[in-house]
């Protein structure tokens, strides 16, 4: 019994030795500091090269440090260090190191070609007979090698690679042989989309710039990040994938619906600056009310489609509405339509109606090239008989139509569309046409028994060639972290010699020349350059500052004027669950007028989606 109970406690103790053993073991692991990894070149050269390519700091993380060393011995490699690499590796409790042998500089290549490789580099656009069979520097070579296995990758070859082949070491140089090896030929069979009724299957397709059976292209595929980025329609749950089975390629999307269509409105608050003496207007209130309202639907039935609707109502009850319609990819082609109508009401004086029609043809993305037609209508709804009896001249303003053929080139390439942080967008539009001048049957009516008021249409009876031009310039430059700078130039302008004031272009307000009443200025020809600071506060909020200056032309039959207008403010954009709230507030100055602050213009603004 004595020998069992002392086996029996030797067990035990020998149980708690080991446990309390295991215990121990852990302890001493838990408090082990994590291997701290350092580098060490070994070289002749090494002080010259840490120099030139500084080394990554030091990182706890061994595959992520190895990573950026490999980054680091292809730049060094480049340099014709071609024997650089990881010597050893020393483990210590607390620090490890990497010892990287840098090795001799090899100054010069002299390379031959086969014949298959030297036609397959020749279609690259590459003259081999600069540099086959003679000396070259390492760092040209990689250069080469980068280009050819570039378009490798950009006509099905993904998988393509470049050797030197029979090396043979003299001195600081080396003759080798060039092997190519493309591999496999891939084609892009086909887009899986995870959820195929978020957009329909064709439109993707041509948005993309692919399409089945194409040909594996490396340049396109890294675009599709962001050209998805750029519809706001959609979004990743996460990055695209490609699968590779044998000599075929499937582009993985996993998508899903987000919130795209939106109202918005803005109101303004400007102060009244009419004297109701002069003016002869019975508004004596302090403050003028403009404001807008945009209805913005997106992507009606998943074929991506836009519609959009506008309305302006700006002080003195001048009113505008717009619809705009975009359908892309008509019938599956790379095509698509382009509806415009509108119709200004200004004050009590005259109305304006016109209607656009475009065939866009679509390009990678939101890139389009347009062709469009115009018929513009312009119609007097007051005219001041007396005065023209009086002076027998016809007035400032004419009944007029005109019918215009253009095109329009637009470009983006913006990291986010919606609050871009970089990149640009570019629009020029350019028209030509007719236009035609309509007797009044108001004026021609008029009765003098010495005068016939329909001669006053003689000298503007016959058509006359009308042209214009638009073009926008936008550019976003980081500066630092969150602090963006845009710039932007914009202009709209007509070289007609005979311009009447109801052709004329109307600037000034929150769209465009800030600090300003809405639609204020009148011009026949105008630039506006915009600086616009902006500190991003989230994906769609940011505080900015900005500063607009402009040059003003008119050339009328009754006025002749230039000046340059500026104005300068503070705003604030921040996205709420309820939607995204904008203010403003704006001070300007025209005709070297003082600014005055009773005179700055309040903006604000509310965004919703659904």
């Amino acid at each position: 019994m004595y020998c069992i109970a002392i086996i029996i406690h030797l067990k035990l103790f020998a149980h708690l030795y080991y446990i309390l053993f295991f215990v121990l073991i852990c302890f001493q692991i838990k408090a082990q500091p994590p291997a701290r990894y350092t580098v060490r070149i070994v070289g002749n050269d090494s002080a010259k090269i840490c120099k030139q390519f500084p080394f990554p700091a030091s990182n706890f993380n061994e595959l992520i440090y190895k990573k950026q060393i490999n980054e680091w011995l292809f730049k060094v490699q480049s340099q014709g260090y071609l024997s650089a690499n990881i010597d050893s590796i020393i483990n210590h409790q607390t620090d490890s190191k990497i010892i990287i042998w840098l090795g001799v500089q090899y100054h010069w290549l002299n390379l031959k070609w086969n014949t298959q490789d030297a036609e397959w580099a020749a279609q690259t656009g590459i003259d081999i007979n600069n540099f086959s069979g003679k000396n070259m520097q390492f760092k040209k070579w990689f250069a080469v090698a980068e280009q050819i296995l570039n378009d490798a990758e950009n006509n099905g070859f993904p998988f393509a690679e470049i050797k030197l082949d029979s090396v043979v070491i003299q001195h600081d140089s080396i003759a080798a042989k060039i092997k190519l090896d493309k591999h496999l030929k891939v084609i892009i069979d086909s887009i899986h989309c995870s959820n195929r009724s978020v957009v329909n299957q064709k439109y993707l397709y041509k948005y993309l710039g692919l399409k089945p059976n194409l040909l594996y292209n490396e340049a396109s595929v890294k675009k599709i990040n962001g050209l998805l980025n750029g519809l706001s329609f959609l979004k990743q749950v996460q990055p695209y994938s490609v699968t590779f089975i044998g000599e075929h390629a499937t582009v993985n999307l996993n998508l899903q619906n987000q919130k795209s269509s939106r109202f918005n409105f803005l109101i303004g608050l400007l102060p009244n600056n009419a004297n109701p003496q002069t003016s002869g207007t019975a508004n004596n209130s302090k403050f003028l009310l403009s404001g807008e309202g945009d209805l913005h639907l997106e992507n009606i039935q998943s074929t991506a489609n836009v519609l959009d609707m506008m309305f302006r109502l700006y002080p003195q009850q001048t009113q505008n509405l717009i619809a705009k319609y975009n359908h892309p990819f008509l019938l599956g082609l790379p095509f698509g339509t382009d509806a415009r109508f509108e119709i200004y009401k200004h004050d009590s004086t005259y109305i304006d109606v016109d209607f656009t029609m475009g065939i866009q043809h679509i390009l990678l993305g939101r890139n389009y090239l347009k062709l469009f037609y115009t018929t513009h209508q312009s119609s007097l709804t007051y005219v001041d008989t007396f005065t023209i009896k009086l002076t027998r001249t016809l007035p400032s303003i004419l009944d007029y139509k005109s019918n215009v053929i253009g095109v329009e080139w637009y470009k983006e390439k913006l990291n986010y569309r919606f609050n871009p942080s970089q990149g640009f967008v570019l629009k020029i539009n350019i028209g030509a046409g007719y236009k035609q001048f309509i007797a009044n049957n108001q004026i021609e009516n008029l009765t003098d028994a010495t005068f016939s008021f329909s001669r006053l249409y003689d000298s503007i009876k016959h058509p006359i060639f009308h042209t214009s031009f638009d073009f926008l310039i936008a550019a976003y430059f980081p500066i630092y972290k969150a602090h963006i700078l845009k710039l932007q130039c914009s202009g709209i302008g007509t070289p007609d010699k005979k311009i009447f004031n109801n052709e004329v272009q109307r600037i000034g307000g929150n769209r465009n020349l800030r600090g300003f009443d809405e639609q204020s200025i009148a011009t026949t020809l105008h630039s506006i350059l915009t600086v616009e600071y902006r500190y991003l506060l989230d994906k769609n909020s940011y505080a900015y500052s900005f500063y607009d200056v402009a040059y003003t032309e008119i050339k009328t039959t009754s006025v002749r004027q230039f000046d340059k207008p500026f104005g300068f403010g503070v705003g604030l954009a921040f996205e709420t669950k309820a939607g995204i709230f904008q203010m403003s507030y704006a001070l300007g100055s025209k005709l070297n007028n003082p600014i005055l602050i009773r005179n700055g213009k309040i903006h604000f603004g509310y965004l919703v989606s659904f």
